[in-house]
């Protein structure tokens, strides 16, 4: 349950970095909150909270949408969500794979993902 917790925690305090909140500093964290709740995971597990942590973050920062079209703002939430599974699925494997620490990795892969998308 308290992994399901820090996943949500990471999403809404990535969306409360963005422009017109002035909590910018909490982009600098928003992320730990997810890399604890995925550490030592199996990749079922890192899926789900992953997952969660997307539609947290894409489910808050796009909630505007939702005044336009339901069905637009579910299907953007649940497709952009899949990329925070994809990249706590990356983070995890280079952790056990890779001699490289995770801070070095891990926002080489976000921005990768970043382009993919």
């Amino acid at each position: 349950m308290q992994v399901y917790l820090l996943a949500l925690l990471s999403g809404l305090l990535l969306t409360v970095s963005f422009p017109g909140t002035d909590w910018n500093f909490f982009a600098w964290v928003g992320l730990v909150p997810f890399f604890l709740a995925i550490e030592n995971k199996g990749w079922k597990d890192t899926f789900r909270i992953g997952y969660l942590a997307g539609i947290a973050f894409y489910g808050s920062l796009f909630y505007w949408l939702n005044n336009v079209t339901v069905a637009g703002f579910l299907g953007l939430t649940l497709y952009l969500a899949v990329y925070f599974p994809l990249f706590g699925l990356a983070v995890n494997y280079l952790r056990r794979k890779s001699t490289f620490p995770a801070w070095l990795f891990a926002p080489i892969l976000w921005t990768a993902l970043e382009y993919v998308r």
